[in-house]
């Protein structure tokens, strides 16, 4: 893909993340715009992350400024936040349509920029090392050899997922993940988007109101294990929209697996050709701002377990050293041939999802075989009283 073809994708996953009218008739309002869409995608593109600036020692709320560098050098001082307050185009978003569509566009743009990683430490690797999977491996995908069906593994995650107890929900819902992504920041100054690992913080509240903290930093240790920002060195972006910006998805999802599939499907459209890729983002974009519970976790598993298309990978150690089941699937093919997998790691004890990655061969990138490219692992979710309050521990 060239250059320019990745800028046009960035374009339309900016606009495209901006707002997403219920009524597809353009009007002039939908013109794109740099500084306002840019803003907005910078926001839900990082899926982004964090606590309350308010109070906090060694914080400052800043305006942010073109070009102004996400983590400062060593020796720098205290962590500083840039708060921006960003207000959605439209009030109503068709969140779900969103999630689809933009898991495909990042599958595009991710295979430009992959090669424009920042330097790191010399004890960090310069992109994520490939995990140890015990029963097959995401190559075997990409090289369409034989593997494992994954069917019997989901079912068993799902009873897991099934029989959860779940704490009552309250009124905001907090997630932290930890990932590896392109992340793209807007500004009057123009954009900038790099692959970095990204430690976030988010809340969504019941009436829609939306808070994130980022911040970026850290790497991973040759064996693969993450290693995370210092919060009280790392500056941290504050992204915060108001009530209506979201509306929270899993109370109105369908807990039957095939309706499930069927509506995320649907709503897709003709986004991801891959189904299997549809259900599996959609799985993994709401654990990142939700707090799923255990009957939609086992529907999502229930879904995937009925496609052929899924393989088991066996047990993994994910990047934050626990134990999960692992199952892969392939998410984008080229002339037919796959150049895509993705793969969910899942709690055997709960059937939570841990993690997710994207591993991707291209032998002009990536010459060494293939390169894990993407990777979110969810570090824990909770209800809490208000936006910016953290559960203990």
């Amino acid at each position: 893909m060239s250059a320019e073809h990745a800028s046009d994708d960035v374009l339309a996953l900016r606009a495209l993340l901006g707002a997403v009218p219920d009524d597809p008739t353009p009007t002039a309002a939908d013109a794109y715009d740099d500084a306002r869409d840019g803003a907005i995608l910078a926001a839900i593109l990082a899926s982004s992350a964090a606590h309350d600036p308010a109070g906090r020692p060694g914080e400052v709320a800043a305006s942010a400024a073109p070009g102004a560098p996400a983590t400062p050098p060593a020796g720098a001082g205290p962590a500083r936040a840039t708060v921006r307050h960003l207000v959605p185009r439209r009030s109503a978003r068709r969140r779900w349509t969103t999630i689809s569509v933009a898991a495909c566009l990042l599958a595009a743009v991710g295979a430009v920029v992959g090669p424009m990683l920042g330097d790191r430490a010399p004890a960090y690797a310069s992109r994520p090392p490939m995990l140890h999977f015990q029963e097959s491996s995401p190559g075997d995908l990409l090289h369409e050899e034989s593997t494992p069906p994954a069917r019997d593994v989901l079912l068993e995650l799902a009873d897991a997922a099934g029989a959860r107890t779940d704490v009552p929900a309250g009124p905001v819902q907090y997630v932290e993940s930890v990932n590896w992504f392109q992340t793209v920041t807007g500004e009057q100054g123009g954009t900038e988007a790099r692959i970095e690992p990204v430690r976030q913080q988010t809340w969504l509240q019941a009436d829609g109101a939306y808070r994130s903290v980022e911040l970026r930093g850290g790497g991973f240790e040759p064996s693969g294990r993450l290693v995370l920002p210092d919060e009280t060195t790392t500056d941290r972006l504050v992204d915060q929209l108001p009530a209506g910006s979201f509306g929270p998805l899993a109370p109105d999802l369908p807990r039957d697996a095939a309706e499930l599939r069927s509506t995320v499907l649907a709503q897709a459209g003709d986004a991801c050709p891959e189904e299997v890729a549809c259900v599996g983002a959609a799985f993994v974009e709401l654990a990142a701002v939700e707090v799923v519970p255990g009957d939609l976790d086992a529907a999502f598993l229930t879904a995937l377990a009925a496609d052929d298309d899924v393989s088991a990978l066996g047990r993994v150690t994910d990047r934050l050293g626990r134990e999960g089941e692992a199952v892969g699937y392939v998410s984008q093919r080229v002339d037919g041939g796959p150049t895509e997998v993705s793969v969910l790691i899942v709690s055997p004890q709960d059937g939570r999802l841990l993690a997710f990655e994207k591993i991707r061969q291209d032998d002009e990138l990536y010459p060494d075989g293939p390169a894990v490219v993407e990777l979110r692992v969810l570090e824990r979710s909770s209800w809490v009283p208000a936006i910016g309050d953290r559960p203990p521990g």
